[in-house]
């Protein structure tokens, strides 16, 4: 059995690395920081999609055993967990064990919690920092950003805009309007996010749709000074370069400053 650690802020070069693993179990092991670089985590997804197709079992393993006690409360349970590839690797592990490989019967208590506090919320999860507009094959449009109850129509782009501006706003914490950038984000969103929907969800290898959490990520990053771009470690370096650029070309103030972005994942064949 070949262990996986997701330490803190993974890296895209960490998560190719899983690809190499021979051994046909594998544990993912839970540490109390774990968490994944921006644009790290769609990587991550796919990664684990391929292990499942080339039939590994996948389990999990837990540094600090998860509270799920009658009642507990979802800001307890760990963050990555609230993710869609959190989602997507309680789905498909074989077994959930502690650090000591006690087995933990908590993998449909935790995704029954995380999942219908989303589907209670339109399909959305949130912290502040990110925001999970999440889809399954049989979810496949998330209800908040539907035009009507029907599952099969992707949003018209005016519509579509309305809504993720709504979240991106409320993510930002400040102002009632978009800016040209952020709609220009949003405009190749809606293409990406569209184009998933019509071919991310489908195997033509099993000739089926495919079961699993997926979906659009919108998040910030903020910087009370030009000196925080340097130093942290959450993002990889070509993004680091690029605030580094605009920072240089005055494109960019250079104090208490914020950079949107967005991911789409899906679990199609190619994608």
């Amino acid at each position: 059995m070949s262990l996986i650690r997701i330490k803190e802020n993974t890296s895209i070069e960490d998560v190719n690395s899983w690809l190499d693993v021979v051994d046909k179990d594998i544990t993912y092991e839970i540490l109390y920081k774990s968490s994944f670089q921006l644009f790290t985590e769609g990587v991550a997804l796919g990664a684990l999609r391929t292990l499942i197709v080339n039939k590994k079992v996948v389990n999990i393993q837990f540094y600090k055993n998860p509270d799920v006690t009658e009642g507990f409360n979802l800001d307890n349970v760990h963050p990555i967990f609230k993710s869609i590839f959190g989602l997507e690797l309680l789905r498909l592990s074989k077994t959930i064990s502690d650090h000591q490989g006690n087995a933990l019967e908590v993998r449909s208590i935790l995704g029954h919690k995380v999942w219908s506090q989303a589907l209670g919320q339109g399909g959305y999860l949130g912290d502040g920092k990110n925001a999970y507009l999440l889809s399954r094959h049989d979810y496949a449009i998330p209800r908040c950003l539907r035009q009507n109850e029907t599952l099969d129509e992707f949003p018209r782009f005016d519509y579509f805009q309305s809504r993720v501006a709504t979240f991106l706003l409320a993510l930002r914490g400040y102002a009632n309007s978009i800016s040209l950038s952020e709609r220009k984000l949003i405009e190749w969103l809606h293409h990406i996010a569209e184009n998933t929907y019509e071919h991310g969800s489908f195997s033509y290898q099993d000739n089926e749709f495919i079961d699993g959490f997926k979906g659009i990520v919108l998040g910030k990053l903020f910087f009370k000074g030009i000196n925080e771009v340097e130093h942290r470690n959450d993002y990889p370096d070509f993004v680091k370069q690029y605030i580094k650029k605009l920072i240089n070309s005055g494109k960019c103030p250079t104090t208490n400053f914020t950079f949107n972005y967005s991911t789409v994942m899906d679990l199609g064949d190619g994608i």
